[in-house]
């Protein structure tokens, strides 16, 4: 019997790459190609030059640390499914087939001793009323089994509907979550990438004050970008500038527990003591999250410091 067909557009749903983000990342490649036009200076028999870590550098860094909560699921192929439905229906159907059968043998055994009784046991009339009998319940067993195979297809089809619809449902959440997540990188890596030009900026000043006599420095953003600000504290910095939890991770203690072990102590203390807008905004989002107590004792948990 032929199996009704399922569309399988519905199994493989196509995932949409975020243009925003990549638009954005073109742009700031040509802009990283452009970092060794920053300024140079020098003085007496030396100048000074800027390395400008690639904006790709930063982008792997938030890349790593935004990492998408997604879901995995994978549907029943149609084999097992089948099985699994005929486990419950085919018992059944058996049981239906076996009573049929029995009130054939039923009625041939009463006809043969009414036969014999009367002295006809053996005659035509006998086999050809039994002949009949057995044709009928022919006839309705095949009925039953057609109807088994109607019905096994029906739940058949329902299930792989069901599981695709799923499989749709977690392909589109997991899409969002991995755009969501590149977003927040390529924004993490703006701010990095930022900071980066800024202390190139002030080395080539500091460059051109102290580049006196022979030789030709040279001077690393990276170094640069250590005092005072280091690469994992900018990247720390943009938690308390913009939200950094969506509808799955912002419900998940551990999720808002990674943060804070993440601050520094006044990066805590600036965000427990609410003392920006926007730090209110994520400490009530926070305990919203995980709750008044929970919160607390995260809170305790790692201390703020002045």
């Amino acid at each position: 019997m032929k199996l009704p067909t399922i569309n399988t557009r519905l199994l493989t749903p196509p995932v949409s790459p975020d243009l925003n983000v990549q638009k954005k990342l073109k742009k700031a490649e040509q802009d990283a190609k452009l970092a060794s036009a920053l300024p140079r200076g020098g003085g007496g028999g030396g100048a000074a030059s800027i390395d400008v870590p690639s904006f790709d550098s930063f982008y792997e860094q938030a890349s790593a640390y935004y990492t998408p909560a997604t879901i995995d699921y994978t549907p029943l192929d149609k084999e097992t499914i089948a099985s699994l439905i005929a486990e419950w229906l085919r018992p059944t159907y058996d049981k239906a087939i076996a009573n049929r059968r029995e009130v054939t043998q039923t009625y041939n055994a009463n006809l043969d001793a009414d036969a014999w009784a009367r002295g006809i046991g053996r005659s035509s009339y006998v086999t050809d009323v039994k002949g009949r009998n057995y044709g009928d319940e022919s006839r309705d067993v095949s009925t039953l089994e057609s109807s088994y195979g109607s019905v096994l297809a029906e739940h058949l089809y329902d299930a792989l509907k069901t599981q695709a619809e799923k499989k749709l449902e977690v392909d589109t959440f997991n899409a969002e979550q991995i755009n969501t997540a590149r977003a927040r990188a390529f924004d993490a890596a703006t701010a990095l990438y930022n900071a980066a030009q800024s202390a190139a900026s002030e080395a080539a000043k500091l460059n051109a004050k102290s580049g006196s006599g022979g030789g030709r420095k040279k001077t690393s953003v990276s170094a640069a970008l250590t005092a005072p600000t280091s690469i994992e504290q900018t990247l720390k910095d943009s938690l308390t500038t913009a939200p950094v939890y969506d509808k799955v991770q912002s419900t998940s203690p551990k999720a808002v527990e990674k943060v804070l072990s993440r601050l520094s102590g006044s990066e805590r203390d600036k965000l427990y003591q609410a003392k920006t807008k926007t730090a209110a905004k994520l400490l009530t989002e926070m305990t919203k999250s995980v709750g008044k107590n929970a919160m607390k004792r995260l809170m305790q948990r790692y201390e703020a410091t002045k």
